[in-house]
């Protein structure tokens, strides 16, 4: 590795110029092995300066930015050429490319940035800052949504802006869309001392591509607020077949304690993906309460299962129905099932067990006539 630099000064006059070679880039960003060079000049033009720098990778990689900083006057511009976004970014391989602008007017600092990648992805943002204006938008595309998540084939689009009005209050929205089947609305604002409000609303199409046996869509929205260091929440999502949830309550962020319920029922079936071969069917009815520093000691409330039916090949069995109560209060459990096994007979559990470890149980087991 080798640098090179020359420099001329005076008090009205700044020259300066650098060549550096690395011998292998890699050392510092790993997916880019091999030799890099980066070339540079800065000069005095009046009160302003101007500057370049060229740099070039071994895969081909190049970036070059030219620019000038003075009063009134800075400006700069950046073309970037990564050829393999992959190395970073495995779910996008391919060449991406990125140019930027910034000029100072009218009392800001404006920019743009644009960005390219080889599967038709894009980002282009526009904002300013300064004293007269504070604002940003945003429209970015993800072409393959697929590649992050395999069920949600198609692409999203993500579109937003924020700014600053005249009474310091800064408003803002945010959307996505697109044919992946994911959509999504937020907009809120936030006051000079930290009060705000926000609200918003989701939808999933297709909730069979997760959970097979429940084709239809899912629907949450809600509200949020700060008051001081206290956030106010409320919530409500239904889904496919029952599927159904309220959350509301509030957060300290100050104290580090919440005062939340959440009422609703949930489907047992979407677990199957983790206990095969076993299989499971049938809803779950909470009614919870977090009151205190989240933790388990702190959750209280039941969960009832009014009639689960539990399919178990490794015996070639099956528990149908499965119903009854878990109460949890203090960081305990209290289990009261009972179950009836497809063949004959019954059995029942009832008793304590610890949340946290060593887990200590009490549980009383009863079998009456069961046949295997």
């Amino acid at each position: 590795s080798t640098v090179d630099a020359d420099a001329t000064y005076s008090p009205t006059e700044i020259q300066a110029t650098f060549d550096a070679v690395l011998a292998n880039l890699g050392i510092f960003v790993p997916q880019m092995a091999g030799q890099a060079s980066v070339t540079g000049q800065v000069t005095q033009n009046g009160d302003a300066y101007d500057g370049t720098v060229s740099a070039r990778a071994a895969d081909g990689s190049v970036l070059d930015a030219t620019g000038t900083y003075g009063p009134g006057q800075t400006q700069g511009q950046l073309n970037a050429d990564l050829m393999n976004l992959g190395a970073f970014v495995p779910q996008m391989p391919g060449r991406a490319t990125v140019t930027a602008d910034v000029t100072e007017s009218d009392g800001a600092y404006r920019g743009e940035v644009q960005a390219r990648t080889a599967d038709g992805s894009t980002v282009s943002a526009q904002g300013a800052y300064g004293d007269a204006e504070k604002s940003v938008t945003f429209d970015a595309l993800l072409a393959q949504v697929g590649a992050f998540v395999p069920q949600l084939a198609g692409n999203a689009r993500l579109q937003g802006q924020a700014s600053e009005g005249d009474d310091g209050v800064y408003t803002g929205n945010v959307s996505v869309d697109g044919t992946a089947g994911l959509t999504a609305t937020a907009s809120g604002q936030v006051d000079p001392q930290g009060a705000a409000q926000l609200t918003y609303e989701t939808s999933l199409a297709r909730v069979e591509r997760f959970v097979p046996d429940f084709p239809g869509t899912l629907v949450s929205r809600g509200t949020a607020s700060r008051d001081g260091t206290v956030w106010t929440i409320d919530s409500n999502s239904n889904g496919p077949a029952g599927v159904e949830a309220a959350i509301a309550g509030t957060y300290d962020q100050s104290a580090g304690t919440a005062d939340v319920t959440a009422r609703g029922q949930a489907l047992l079936t979407a677990a199957n993906a983790f206990i095969a071969p076993m299989a499971v069917d049938g809803p779950a009815r909470f009614d919870l309460r977090l009151n205190g520093q989240p933790a388990l000691n702190a959750l209280s409330g039941t969960i009832d299962l009014p009639g689960t039916r539990i399919a178990i090949p490794q015996v070639y069995g099956q528990i149908d129905p499965l119903s009854g109560r878990i109460s949890m209060n203090g960081g305990s459990a209290q289990i009261d099932l009972q179950g009836r096994w497809a063949d004959g007979g019954s059995f029942t559990v009832t008793g304590p067990v610890q949340l946290s470890a060593p887990f200590s149980a009490g549980l009383d087991v009863a079998i009456n006539q069961l046949v295997l």
